[in-house]
């Protein structure tokens, strides 16, 4: 009996001593200052993920030494190697948009194609992951052994299909930035500076538009909504009485 009552003990006690420390923190904006939600936190050392909360908020699971990456949709992503300190303190990640604008600095233009593969490369073991998976191999979370658990399998499957489906939904906005990029624009406009960001913003095509589109197609939904644009601005902003 004394022997079971021991056993029971250390199930109860190893999974919490051998448990790893969260790493916490927010996610902001290195321009505006603002947090940024559902950006994707990924352990590429645990292959685990997470993302971040309305007010930018994250939390994983992750040891000194772990190779953490945060991507998230128009931003450069930041791959950040976990020190202790991390850890003790809680860490701050700040995201540097890709089409940043900055005097007397010439800033790479997206690669669609190059963060595409880097994203799969990366993101590779969670991209592969079977769907029918409902038996853990590493036990309970932040615990040991093997164990079935339903109810972690179906939220582990929600959190699995929101991840997944944002970094679809990133991979959609490179595409976009790709075909609609800026130095193609600006060309075919000749607008510059704050017109030129206004303009692409405002009439920024669907994936599904770039995706179907060929170069002539683009051409002429540039100059269409180029012709739109002028006419708003050529308008005066109070319209005379009668």
């Amino acid at each position: 009996m004394r022997f079971i009552t021991t056993l029971l003990l250390i199930v109860i006690i190893l999974p919490g001593a051998l448990a790893q420390q969260p790493l916490k923190g927010k996610v902001y904006d290195m321009q505006t200052d603002s947090t940024l939600a559902s950006t994707t936190v990924f352990n590429l050392s645990r292959k685990t993920y997470a993302l971040s909360n309305r007010e930018g908020e994250y939390s994983i699971e992750a040891n000194e030494g772990d190779k953490v990456i945060f991507t998230s949709v128009g931003y450069l992503p930041d791959t950040i190697k976990v020190l202790n300190y991390m850890i003790d303190a809680g860490y701050d990640v700040t995201m540097t948009l890709k089409n940043t604008l900055l005097k007397n600095v010439t800033v790479r233009g997206p690669n669609y194609v190059n963060d595409s593969l880097n994203r799969r490369e990366d993101y590779g073991a969670f991209y592969n992951k079977s769907k029918k998976e409902m038996i853990s191999k590493s036990g309970p979370q932040n615990g040991v052994g093997v164990a079935f658990s339903p109810i972690g399998f179906f939220s582990n499957r929600s959190k699995d299909r929101k991840i997944r489906k944002n970094l679809e939904y990133q991979d959609e906005q490179d595409f976009v930035d790709y075909t609609f990029s800026r130095r193609y624009v600006e060309n075919m406009t000749r607008l510059h500076g704050d017109s030129l960001l206004q303009f692409m913003l405002r009439y920024r095509p669907s994936y599904v538009f770039c995706r179907n589109a060929s170069s002539e197609d683009m051409l002429h939904y540039i100059n269409d909504k180029l012709k739109i644009y002028l006419k708003h601005e050529d308008e005066p902003l109070v319209k005379p009485k009668k």
